[in-house]
């Protein structure tokens, strides 16, 4: 054995633990290990975030789209109502026109 193996051996007072430092250590260990988790898992649920605002977005911006183009067909449609309104308008004044030449024809 060699001089330092003795000294070691003989020397007790080196090797007392100290068991609370020990259970202190391991519940800073367990607690950093918990933040680490917790923190993968906050950077997860923020992607997870960030891509479901994304795809709200995307909604948004396709429901506006689709938004613009009803208005746009609503409005055709109103125009082609109007324009058939006169047409109709237009007939019956050519109709009662007729009618009112035939009278005249007839009362001459």
């Amino acid at each position: 054995m060699t001089y330092e193996a003795r000294n070691l051996l003989n020397s007790s007072e080196d090797f007392n633990i100290d068991y609370s430092d020990v259970k202190l250590n391991l519940k800073l260990l367990n607690k950093y290990f918990e933040v680490n988790t917790l923190d993968e898992i906050l950077v997860r649920r923020r992607n997870e975030f960030k891509i479901r605002a994304e795809h709200l977005q995307q909604r948004k911006e396709a429901l506006h789209e689709r938004e613009i183009m009803f208005k746009e067909r609503i409005i055709s449609y109103e125009m082609y109502i109007r324009e058939l309104a006169m047409k109709r308008d237009r007939s019956l004044r050519r109709i009662d026109d007729e009618k009112r030449f035939i009278e005249n024809k007839k009362i001459e």
